[in-house]
């Protein structure tokens, strides 16, 4: 009886770890502000670390019509916005400034977080 339990149970481990495992789910991205951006604000940027090509994301992100100025910290992986008076723009286009700026680079620039600057 012992060994049958002990078989069993072997079994039924050995068949609970050839299960696959579920990972889990990475996190979504957040996004305080949706839809349009005006005055200042902070955005949080994967892809910064290498400090590579940091002046082409700058660019990219001051081209889009009605932004002002655009400040870079690589190390942070922040980009702080300020928008022209008066100036709405759109979150979509800067999340596709910062994917242009990363064009034939790869260096995984994306947009993970953008909220009013204080």
């Amino acid at each position: 009886m012992k060994r049958l339990v002990c078989a069993v149970s072997l079994i039924v481990g050995m068949v609970l770890l050839a299960l696959p495992t579920t990972a889990a789910e990475p996190a979504a991205e957040t996004e305080i502000i949706k839809g349009t951006i005006e005055g200042k604000v902070l955005c949080k940027l994967d892809g910064t670390a290498s400090g590579c090509c940091i002046g082409k994301l700058e660019k990219g992100i001051a081209s889009v019509k009605g932004v002002k100025e655009v400040h870079i910290n690589a190390k942070a992986g922040t980009a702080s916005i300020a928008l022209k008076k008066g100036a709405k723009v759109s979150v979509k286009d800067i999340k596709k400034a910062v994917a242009n700026a990363d064009k034939g680079h790869n260096h995984g620039f994306k947009v993970t977080e953008i909220k009013q600057a204080e």
